[in-house]
């Protein structure tokens, strides 16, 4: 049987000759003949096609594709961020010159400086003064500024920077009289005023905002201020270095300059690609939810079940099931937080339920046979603590079996162990989880 997804053109012509000659109303198939070239072209045609579905279908995973605007199409989808050029970055000494007016005085943050006539701009607010010199953190990059019209209402709003220069570091984006944090990584903030930033296929530079996480109004303005840089560059040692500020004295580079980040290739965007599915980054699978809620220090034990309980691609539904610490209920700060994650991940298009768990208390009793060369209180207290340490870590919807806690006993040196209690052994339920309440050791 031919295998239809690696037909070459050999394959499809004798396919195609089969199956004319099998009527038996087609008898022009010699080599050089009309009736062959037409079978030909048909197969040429044909295999043609499926080399664009196949070169399509390939442009979908992450390891075939060879295109950059691929993976950054994908990249968009799943939430990884796209490596973006970045200007150099050193630190230039400063200091107020011997007739300037004042002593002392506050360098602004983005003021700008330029090296043989490359922009460069102060990284944050510094204060300098007279005979003192003062190393100054200092960028490359000039500082532009763009407005936007909000249009329309929600859920989403998105506004394109429309500069494959521009810089994804240092933004500065406010609506109105708010300031909202640019993040790349969109879950590393769940709270306040958050602009996504990403990447378009065009190397532009994409901001979406989310009606959860402040949300837009009709007519409002946006103001966006980036850095445009300049991929490679590095100031000479005898660059000529000034300021548009007659008060201020430069003297140099105190120290070398660091390069900056330049556009990915697409070989190093891939394995990049490839490698942020194990760090947990992004909500797509169980472990990035459970990690996601554990990441909450009010919570001890997580359990996530998709509602299809298949965890092997992105999932658009779950139920999780949480302990928090020192409980069972989901109660007070915690359920709030959790209730405006589920909002928030709702807003995405995933739903997500999240309950507490069902409390199962349980008794251990345990018989041994006396070690001569250890007292009862020391082997009492022995078996206790390590049975309790096994307990703490028990994941939800776990039991512990009676021949499990002869073997944690066992594994301590003990001999003639019998388990009392429990007196059999229960199959929990998804949102069970097991209490400790005591334990009884007793030594014959």
């Amino acid at each position: 049987m031919l295998d239809k997804t690696k037909l070459g053109f050999e394959e499809i012509t004798q396919e195609l000759l089969q199956k004319v000659l099998s009527r038996g109303v087609w008898k022009d198939s010699n080599l050089s003949s009309t009736g062959r070239m037409i079978i030909e072209l048909y197969a040429y045609v044909a295999q043609l096609l499926l080399y664009y579905i196949k070169r399509a279908a390939e442009e979908q995973f992450v390891d075939t594709a060879r295109f950059w605007s691929s993976l950054v199409r994908m990249a968009y989808v799943l939430g990884v961020p796209v490596v973006r050029p970045r200007g150099c970055f050193g630190r230039l000494r400063m200091r107020l010159r011997s007739d300037a007016s004042v002593n002392q005085k506050t360098v602004a943050r983005f003021t700008r400086v330029v090296c043989d006539e490359v922009p460069f701009y102060v990284d944050r607010d510094v204060v300098i003064y007279k005979n003192e010199w003062v190393d100054v953190l200092v960028k490359q990059g000039l500082r532009r500024s763009v407005e936007f019209t909000v249009q329309g209402s929600g859920p989403v709003w998105q506004f394109k920077i429309t500069d494959s220069t521009a810089s994804d570091e240092d933004l500065v984006v406010k609506v109105g009289d708010v300031y909202f944090s640019p993040v790349t990584d969109f879950f590393e903030l769940l709270n306040g005023e958050v602009v996504r930033v990403t990447t378009g296929v065009d190397k532009s530079l994409v901001l979406t905002f989310y009606e959860a996480f402040g949300g837009l109004l009709p007519g409002q303005k946006v103001k966006v201020e980036y850095s445009s840089v300049v991929e490679g560059y590095l100031p000479p040692v005898d660059g000529v270095w000034s300021i548009d500020d007659e008060d201020v004295e430069l003297g140099g580079v105190s120290e070398s300059f660091v390069s900056g980040g330049k556009w990915e290739d697409i070989e190093r965007f891939r394995s990049r690609f490839i490698n942020y599915f194990g760090t947990g980054k992004r909500i797509v699978t169980k472990e990035d939810l459970e990690k996601m809620l554990l990441s909450m220090p009010e919570v001890e034990k997580v359990k996530v079940w998709d509602v299809k309980d298949e965890f092997k691609g992105p999932f658009r539904g779950a139920i999780a099931y949480v302990k928090p610490v020192g409980g069972f209920e989901l109660v007070g700060g915690l359920r709030r937080k959790i209730d405006d994650l589920v909002s928030k991940l709702r807003v995405l298009g995933m739903k997500v339920d999240v309950f507490g768990v069902q409390r199962v208390d349980v008794d251990v009793y345990v018989k041994v046979s006396r070690k001569l060369s250890v007292t009862v209180e020391d082997m009492v207290r022995e078996i206790v603590e390590k049975l309790r340490e096994v307990y703490s870590s028990v994941e939800i919807g776990q039991w512990i079996t009676r021949f499990e806690i002869a073997e944690v006993v066992r594994s301590l040196g003990y001999r003639g162990v019998k388990v009392v209690l429990p007196d059999r052994d229960l199959e929990l339920r998804d949102n069970q989880c097991v209490s400790l309440r005591e334990v009884r050791v007793q030594v014959e």
